[in-house]
């Protein structure tokens, strides 16, 4: 007669099979299979790092098999450690009866000494020999290697600087500086003010030089002052008021001969207050106009009446004398 047996075999398979990083998933697949004779309903299987596993069955009969997955993400202490050991145990209930390790090693990644810069203008524009234009580097480390300080930035208008407090640049890490320009009559001239800068780090021992980066700064020529003369689209000249233009009259006299009223119809309008205002251009015009003729009237009657009764007083005295 022939024995029982219960028997389990475990296989743990991880994907993938190196890491360079922490951050980066392992994938493990776990294969349990039954290798007895007898049929097993409690199958479970434990990682020493990701705990319990689910598995498709946990019923397995002779020669049957499930599988279960898991996921592991490594740390910065597995990338110290420079590999990560798990061991899968797996039991028939609480009968342990199996387990297996598997090792996922790290790896180095191949050195990449890198850096880059930008370069920032203060102000972007200029309007005169003489102004200072204040730049802002910014160095960062692009590589996944450290940068050995100092870090210089050499720039074709302000020459070299160091940036203070740059001894290392880890990867990621950045650092800035500032140096200024003064403009000339030749940049007026040119119209604009283009440089380049780069950085310059180390690794092992050998320079690492950043890409160029250009600022442009343009020349803007200043802004002329205006000159008003009366501001004639809107005003008649001082103590006109609100007459846009049009020249209130004036009885004629001395000043209607004058050049400033010389230029329009009837001695109005005309220069410094616009060639096409004259006094028929503006309902105020009229008014003025009308005001004149009215009052050209009323004196024209007032003689006439003196003259008439002049005339019939004197008619009155020959009368009388005769």
């Amino acid at each position: 007669m022939e024995q029982d047996l219960s028997a389990l075999t475990i296989t743990k398979t991880p994907n993938p099979l190196t890491y360079s990083a922490s951050g980066q998933t392992k994938t493990y697949k776990y294969t349990v299979k039954n290798t007895g004779n007898v049929e097993l309903n409690a199958v479970k299987v434990i990682d020493s790092i990701l705990g319990p596993i689910t598995l498709l069955s946990t019923d397995l009969a002779p020669n049957a098999q499930t599988t279960g997955t898991a996921s592991h993400q490594t740390t910065l202490t597995d990338v110290t450690a420079g590999s990560v050991s798990n061991t899968a145990t797996v039991y028939n209930g609480t009968q342990q009866l199996n387990q297996t390790t598997a090792k996922v090693t790290a790896t180095q990644p191949s050195p990449n000494p890198a850096l880059t810069i930008t370069k920032t203008p203060n102000p972007l524009t200029y309007s005169a020999s003489g102004q200072t234009i204040t730049y802002k580097y910014t160095v960062k480390n692009t590589g996944n290697v450290e940068i050995k300080g100092p870090i210089t930035v050499t720039d074709d208008k302000s020459g070299t600087i160091t940036i203070p407090n740059s001894g290392t640049l880890s990867p990621g890490s950045s650092v800035t500086g500032t140096t200024t320009y003064t403009t000339t009559q030749t940049d007026i001239n040119v119209g604009h003010v283009t440089n380049a800068a780069y950085a310059t780090g180390s690794f092992n021992s050998q320079p690492i030089i950043s890409p160029s980066a250009i600022a442009i700064v343009s020349y803007e020529q200043p802004t002329k002052k205006e000159e008003h003369n009366g501001d004639r689209d809107n005003y008649g000249g001082p103590g006109y008021g609100e007459y846009g233009g049009a020249v209130i009259p004036m009885i004629p006299g001395p000043m209607a001969s004058s050049p400033m009223f010389s230029n329009g119809p009837n001695g109005y309008g005309g220069e410094p207050y616009g060639p096409t205002e004259t006094l028929n251009s503006d309902p105020n015009a009229h008014k003025a106009k009308a005001h004149l003729s009215k009052h050209k009237h009323k004196n024209h009657s007032k003689n006439n009446h003196k003259t008439k009764h002049h005339t019939t007083k004197h008619h009155k005295t020959d009368k009388k004398n005769t």
